[in-house]
């Protein structure tokens, strides 16, 4: 198979790549940090640059899937009509990108748990403090149903 890319080009793009995650992990870790000190205002910078980033990194991921996605082949294909020193270092490098991703996957879905953990217990909480009225409705054989309260997710950060 004959590439559409140089193998100079590649590595620059997986570079790229790379710095993103590393600096998206730099930041998801801010976040974490940032919920444990309370510190509400570096929480919302460091939301807006994962945000930033991961538009980044959503557009990187597009290139990559429009230089192999068409042609049904992956970067590995891809790599196979470079030299073998080239294709070493590609190959490499994309193992590193890869374990990146799947690192950033982990701290994302611990930090979901987080809030959904966080979320039932302050459901909780102030349904045993303040118990509201207004969470409450009535069937057809007049018996008190909970609704539960819906939240609220915001697509942008303000």
């Amino acid at each position: 198979m004959s590439p559409k890319i140089s193998p100079d080009e590649l590595l620059s793009k997986l570079n790229e790549q790379k710095a993103a995650f590393e600096a998206l992990l730099a930041f998801q870790h801010g976040v974490y940090e940032s919920v444990k000190e309370k510190n509400w205002t570096k929480l919302e910078e460091n939301l807006r640059n994962c945000s930033k980033l991961s538009n980044e990194i959503e557009k990187n991921s597009l290139y990559f899937n429009e230089l192999t996605g068409n042609s049904g082949t992956d970067i590995k294909a891809m790599a196979e009509g470079f030299s073998s020193g080239e294709r070493k270092k590609i190959m490499d490098l994309y193992g590193i990108v890869r374990h990146l991703a799947l690192k950033s996957k982990i701290e994302n879905d611990c930090l979901n748990s987080y809030v959904r953990n966080m979320e039932i217990f302050l459901k909780g909480f102030f349904e045993a403090v303040v118990p509201s009225k207004k969470y409450y409705t009535y069937n057809a054989y007049g018996q008190k149903v909970k609704r539960e309260v819906e939240s609220l997710v915001l697509n942008k950060i303000l």
